[in-house]
C-alpha cells in the first residue's frame, strides 16, 4: 500500500517514461517494454510472438487516460471503442510485433555499446548533473516489474526494429511533378467579399410560451443536466512541503557529488550529417562527388534518394554509433568526411558537422541542484513515516479526521466536486493534489469508502474518503427557466435566419449585388484578398466558408453558418499558385509527400511482414474484454 512512496522514482519517472518513450519510438515499438507481463489467453498471435490479454488492455487504458486529459474524466471505453482507439491500440501492437520479427529476420544486430548508450543517455533514468543514475534505473525496472536483463533484451529488439524500420524509409522522396501538383492545389487561392449577418438583424422572435418552454425542456433533457457531485474528506501529503524544514550539510552534498561523480561527467560528443547507400557503387560515385566539392545535402538527395531534413543526427557519443561507425567518425575533424563505411544497414558517408569536447561539471555548479535533490529525498522518507502513522492509525479505527490529529495533519473536506474538478457553481477547487489521479480515485470509490495512500505525482501523496454521492440528474425545470427560454429564443431565430439568408443567397446569384444588399442590412463587407483551402493568415472567415468557395466559380454566393448567424460571400476571383515563385512553399510539400510516402511504405512493409509471419486475432477474448467488432482482421 505504501510502496509508491518507498519507490517515488517509479511512480513519477515511469509515468514520463511511459509517454516520452510512445512519443520517441512509436513507430518502432520500444514501448512495449514497461508493460504488465502475465500468463493469459493471447488477443492476438504474430507468427510465435503472442500478444497477451493483459498488454492489450493496459495499453488500452493508458489511451483512455491520455484522452482524459482533452477530453474530461468521463470519457468512457464506450467513446473509446466508438473512435476506433481500440482497434488502433491492438494494430499497432501487432505492427510493431511485425517489424521486430522483420529486424530478426534479416539479423539486425545491435551492439552492446549501443544498447549501454541508449540506457545512459535517456533522460528518464538520469538524476543530478542530467547524467545517468543506476539507482533510478533499477527502481524504474522494479516499478514495472522487469529484470534489468528482461529490460536488455527488449530494449535490443525495440533498436533492431527502429535500425530495420528507419532504413528501408530513407528513400521515400516524392518525384518533383508530384510535389508541383500538390504544391498548385495546397496554394490556389480565392479572394471573395463577405458579410457577416447576425440572426437578430434579419429574424425576430417573442417570448415562447408555458407550454412551448415546457416541451422545449422536455426534448432537450440533456441540455440541463446537473453532474455527478461527491461530498468528501481528504489529506495532502506534499514533499516539498517538508523539502523546505530540511537541513542539508555542505558534507553531505560533497559526499553526494563524489558518490555520482559519473553524473557529472559528460562525454565528447559529434553531430553529424549521415548518408545510408544501399551497394558500394552508389558509395563510390557519392564520395567522388563530394571530392569535387559538390554540397553533401544535394549529393544526399541525388545519389542516396535521401531529403535534408533525415540527414542530421546527434549530438551523439561514441556509444551511440553502430561499432562500424563509431571509429572513423570519431577520428575525423569537423567538417571532414569519411571514406565509405559498410555497417549491417549499408554504406555509409558521414560529415562530421559539430564537436563538443568531453568535460567535468564543478561542484559550483550543481551544489544548489545536489542539496535540493537530497532536501527532497529526506523528504519523501519523511512522507514515509507519516504515511505509516496515518494507515496505523485508521488501522486502529480511528476516522481520518481523527488519524489525521494524531500526526498534526489537516484533513480538508470538500462539499460537492465533480469530476472535472469544480463545485456547484462551476468553479475550479482549491488545493485538491494535481494530476488526474485524485479525481479518478475518489469517483472509484463507494460511499463511506477511503483509498489507501496514493502516489499523484510530483512527490505529491493523498488519502480521500467519499462522504457521500448526489447522482447526475436533469434540474427542475424552475431552475433552469431562463436557460430554457434563451435556448429556445436562440434555436427559433437561427431557423427563421437561415431562410433568409438563403433568399438573400438566392438574389445574389440572380445577379443583385452584395453592396445593394450590404446596405440594405446596414452592414460593411469586408474583402477576402485571398484564403488557401486549409486557410490563411487574415482571411477571417470559418474554414466551412472557405471549403464552399473553393466549390464555387467567380460571381457567385454561397452561405455558412457561424455561432450567431451567418456569413454570405460571393467569389471574386481564382488565384492560380506558381511553384517557382515560392522555393520554400514547394519544399515544405515536398517534406509532406516524402513523409506521406515513408508512411506508404510502411504500411506495405507491415503488409508483407504480415503475410510472412501470419497474424491470428481471439475474435472471443478481444469481444469479451471491449465489446471489439468483429470486422477486426
Amino acid at each position: 500500500m505504501l510502496k509508491s512512496i518507498r519507490k517515488r522514482t517509479g511512480g513519477i519517472v515511469v509515468k514520463g517514461l511511459l509517454f516520452l518513450l510512445i512519443a520517441s519510438f512509436a513507430v518502432w515499438g520500444i514501448q512495449d517494454i514497461f508493460v504488465p507481463r502475465l500468463e493469459n489467453t493471447p488477443v492476438a498471435e504474430v507468427g510465435d510472438v503472442e500478444v497477451s490479454q493483459q498488454e492489450f488492455e493496459y495499453r488500452v487504458q493508458r489511451e483512455i487516460n491520455r484522452l482524459r486529459t482533452m477530453f474530461g474524466n468521463t470519457f468512457s471505453i464506450e467513446q473509446a471503442r466508438s473512435l476506433g482507439l481500440v482497434d488502433a491500440v491492438l494494430e499497432d501492437q501487432v505492427r510493431n510485433t511485425l517489424l521486430r520479427l522483420g529486424a530478426e529476420d534479416l539479423d539486425v544486430l545491435i551492439s552492446d555499446e549501443l544498447v549501454r548508450s541508449q540506457i545512459r543517455n535517456d533522460p528518464n533514468f538520469r538524476a543530478l548533473g542530467n547524467n545517468f543514475d543506476r539507482f533510478r534505473f533499477q527502481q524504474v525496472l522494479e516499478s514495472n516489474g522487469l529484470s534489468e536483463g528482461q529490460y536488455i533484451i527488449e530494449l535490443r529488439q525495440s533498436l533492431a526494429a527502429r535500425q530495420f524500420f528507419q532504413s528501408l524509409q530513407a528513400g521515400g522522396v516524392a518525384p518533383k511533378a508530384m510535389v508541383d501538383a500538390l504544391y498548385k492545389h495546397r496554394q490556389e487561392m480565392r479572394s471573395a467579399n463577405v458579410i457577416n449577418v447576425a440572426d437578430s438583424v434579419i429574424a425576430k422572435t417573442s417570448d415562447p410560451t408555458d407550454s412551448q418552454i415546457t416541451k422545449y425542456y422536455n426534448d432537450h433533457n440533456s441540455d440541463f443536466m446537473a453532474p455527478e457531485y461527491r461530498g468528501v474528506t481528504f489529506i495532502h501529503l506534499k514533499a516539498s512541503d517538508l523539502a523546505a524544514e530540511m537541513t542539508i550539510s555542505d558534507e553531505d552534498v560533497a559526499n553526494s557529488y563524489d558518490e555520482r561523480a559519473d553524473e557529472f561527467n559528460s562525454p565528447e560528443t559529434r553531430t553529424i550529417l549521415q548518408m545510408i547507400l544501399p551497394d558500394e557503387a552508389k558509395a563510390d560515385e557519392a564520395a567522388r562527388l563530394l571530392s569535387e566539392g559538390r554540397d553533401f545535402a544535394a549529393v544526399a538527395k541525388e545519389i542516396a534518394g535521401q531529403s535534408e531534413d533525415s540527414l542530421e543526427l546527434g549530438p551523439l557519443d561514441k556509444n551511440s554509433l553502430l561499432p562500424e561507425l563509431a571509429t572513423p567518425v570519431f577520428a575525423a575533424a569537423k567538417n571532414a568526411i569519411t571514406e565509405k563505411v559498410k555497417s549491417p544497414l549499408g554504406w555509409h558517408l558521414i560529415k562530421i558537422k559539430e564537436i563538443v569536447a568531453a568535460g567535468t561539471k564543478p561542484i559550483e555548479t550543481v551544489r544548489e541542484d545536489i542539496r535540493n535533490q537530497l532536501a527532497l529525498e529526506k523528504a519523501v522518507d519523511g512522507l514515509f513515516d507519516l504515511s505509516n502513522k496515518l494507515e496505523d492509525a485508521i488501522g486502529g479505527g480511528a476516522t481520518l479526521n481523527e488519524a489525521a490529529n494524531t500526526i498534526n495533519l489537516k484533513s480538508i473536506r470538500v462539499e460537492a466536486i465533480d469530476r472535472t474538478g469544480r463545485d456547484v457553481s462551476g468553479t475550479p477547487v482549491k488545493d485538491i493534489p494535481p494530476g488526474n489521479t485524485f479525481l479518478d480515485t475518489l469517483f472509484n470509490l463507494d460511499e463511506g469508502l477511503e483509498s489507501p495512500v496514493m502516489d499523484a505525482g510530483n512527490d505529491d501523496f493523498f488519502i480521500v474518503r467519499v462522504d457521500s454521492i448526489t447522482p447526475s440528474a436533469v434540474k427542475s425545470i424552475n431552475m433552469v427557466r431562463s436557460d430554457v427560454i434563451n435556448s429556445w429564443k436562440r434555436e427559433q431565430l437561427a431557423e427563421k435566419a437561415e431562410v433568409a439568408v438563403k433568399k438573400i443567397v438566392e438574389r445574389l446569384n440572380s445577379g443583385e449585388t452584395l453592396d445593394r444588399i450590404s446596405k440594405e442590412l446596414n452592414l460593411t463587407p469586408k474583402v477576402i484578398k485571398g484564403t488557401t483551402r486549409e486557410g490563411s493568415s487574415g482571411a477571417d472567415i470559418s474554414q466551412t466558408m472557405i471549403t464552399n468557395l473553393f466549390s464555387l466559380q467567380p460571381g457567385h454566393a454561397t452561405m455558412a453558418r457561424t455561432t450567431e448567424g451567418f456569413e454570405i460571400a460571393v467569389l471574386d476571383k481564382v488565384i492560380p499558385a506558381n511553384p517557382l515563385s515560392d522555393s520554400k512553399g514547394v519544399k515544405e510539400a515536398s517534406a509532406n509527400l516524402d513523409n506521406d510516402l515513408r508512411n506508404d511504405i510502411n504500411d506495405q512493409l507491415a503488409l508483407s511482414l504480415r503475410n510472412k509471419f501470419g497474424v491470428t486475432y481471439n475474435r472471443n477474448v478481444i469481444s469479451q474484454l471491449f465489446g471489439m467488432s468483429e470486422s477486426t482482421h
